[in-house]
Order: C-alpha cells, then sequence, then structure tokens
C-alpha cells in the first residue's frame, strides 16, 4: 500500500496539504519536483518496480528493498541517500527491531517499511 503526503498548495480558500495521491499525481509531482513523503507498507514487487521506474533508484536498493537484512546501512548515490534502519519494539517482553528503509531525495522522503 502506498500512502503519501504533498507539499501543501495554495487555494483561494487557504493552504492544504494532499495525502494519499494516485500513482499518476504521484508521478507527475515527482516530475514537478514537489516535496513528497511517500510511505510503502508491505510493499508489493509492481510498487517497488514502480518506485524504481519514477526515482532511478540503483539496482542495489531495489535489491535491498525487497528483503529484510537485519543489518543497519546507508549507501550515498548523486540523486538520493538510502538508509536501512531498525525501530526497536517490545514483543513478547523483548525488544526487537523492526526493519524501515529511507530513501531520501532533494525533493523526495521514501519509506519502505512492514505493517
Amino acid at each position: 500500500m502506498i500512502r503519501s503526503l504533498a507539499e501543501p498548495q495554495t487555494t483561494e480558500s487557504g493552504e492544504f496539504v494532499r495525502r494519499n495521491l494516485r500513482h499518476t499525481n504521484l508521478r507527475k509531482e515527482i516530475s514537478k519536483r514537489t516535496s513528497l513523503w511517500i510511505d510503502i507498507v508491505d510493499p508489493t514487487s509492481t510498487e517497488i518496480q514502480w518506485l524504481q521506474e519514477h526515482l532511478d533508484l540503483h539496482a542495489v536498493v531495489i535489491e535491498d528493498l525487497q528483503r529484510q537484512d537485519r543489518r543497519p546501512s546507508m549507501l550515498v548515490y548523486n540523486e538520493y541517500i538510502f538508509l536501512s534502519l531498525f525501530e526497536p519494539r517490545i514483543h513478547l517482553n523483548r525488544v526487537e527491531g523492526e526493519e524501515i528503509h529511507c530513501i531520501i531525495g532533494e525533493t523526495f522522503f521514501v519509506t519502505v517499511r512492514s505493517s
């Protein structure tokens, strides 16, 4: 599931944040270099492919997005930084790490995670 927030847009009735844009609208906003947060929960291969096509992601990043690695990492590319981080959670009285992938570009912040 892809959720999103786009840079506030000003209209005659005020300013509002656009949420959960459709793929076509997200594509337009990416090409206009609108500031975006895209959150993908339990990504499908189609959603990962969509990210690769529209954000021009490196094959290593795509490979990392499709697996749980269990170790933090950071990869720096010309157009973005890829981070694999762990959010601490308590499960059955034990602290566990839930992996979150982040892709940070000049106008976008993408999170890819499990539910």
